[in-house]
């Protein structure tokens, strides 16, 4: 199939200003389990609640406009086929809409971040610094399993991506009701304080076989363990207190917290 790219004319209204290099981005997808409880792991973190402040950009992937209207969410733009949201016509028109063709090579989640990736590309001029785009997607686990895994592709991919002219989009996890899972890339990752309540286990979950993973401050730890792919070796374990750590010697995997 050939790729349709989204119009990018709705981001120009939101355009970075040259005093700018970060911004917040909340992806709101058409699936949140649990989505109520979703809302409150993001109000009660002081890390993730920066993506509930006012100079947050909430951009909704079609049926997400249904899940952040419920949620008393005000998304800025709405992105998709339209095939998934029942909101009322006045509702749709009453928004910055960008219209997706039904068919198409990637998902409406992926749609935003590609344009993101091509709005930064292309709406700033070369005199304005990089622009860091930090994205939290809300939800996009449970439901249909085909989407939930393309969304955890999308976590991998995106983790870290820096476009031609260097700006980046940097996809820093996906939260629901239940669950908040973040990519690791190699290196050493703290276990942080502010992540640890409400969740209480912690998993690890690798797409290929991944060496030397050493975990310490955690009730189970291991030293330069092998991971191999989707293995139950590594989930359901749980905090001795927040001072974890986590040493990758190469690849990345998924880090899965749980209520």
């Amino acid at each position: 199939m050939t790729k349709h790219l989204p119009d990018l004319t709705s981001f120009k209204k939101f355009k970075t200003s040259k005093e700018t290099t970060s911004r917040k981005i909340l992806l709101v997808t058409a699936f949140v389990e649990n989505g109520t409880s979703a809302l409150a792991l993001l109000k009660q973190s002081q890390i993730l609640g920066q993506f509930l402040s006012s100079d947050t950009l909430i951009i909704v992937a079609d049926g997400g406009l249904d899940v952040a209207m419920n949620l008393g969410l005000n998304p800025h733009i709405v992105v998709g086929d339209m095939d998934s949201s029942k909101m009322p016509k006045s509702v749709l028109e009453s928004l910055s809409t960008i219209k997706l063709p039904v068919e198409k090579d990637f998902s409406d989640t992926e749609a935003i971040l590609m344009a993101l990736l091509g709005y930064i590309d292309s709406d700033i001029g070369s005199d304005i610094p990089t622009v860091s785009s930090q994205v939290l997607i809300l939800g996009g686990l449970g439901g249909r399993l085909d989407h939930s895994l393309a969304n955890l592709g999308i976590l991998q991919r995106y983790n870290h991506v820096v476009s031609d002219q260097g700006s980046i989009v940097e996809v820093i996890g996906l939260l629901d009701g239940n669950n908040f899972v973040q990519w690791l890339e190699p290196g050493v990752h703290t276990v942080n304080k502010d992540l640890c309540p409400p969740f209480n286990s912690i998993g690890f979950a690798a797409l290929e076989e991944v060496k030397g993973v050493t975990l310490t401050g955690l009730k189970y730890s291991t030293e330069n363990a092998t991971l191999m792919p989707l293995s139950s070796f590594a989930i359901s374990n749980s905090f001795l207190d927040c001072d974890g750590k986590i040493t990758i010697a190469e690849k990345g995997l998924f880090a899965i917290r749980t209520l």
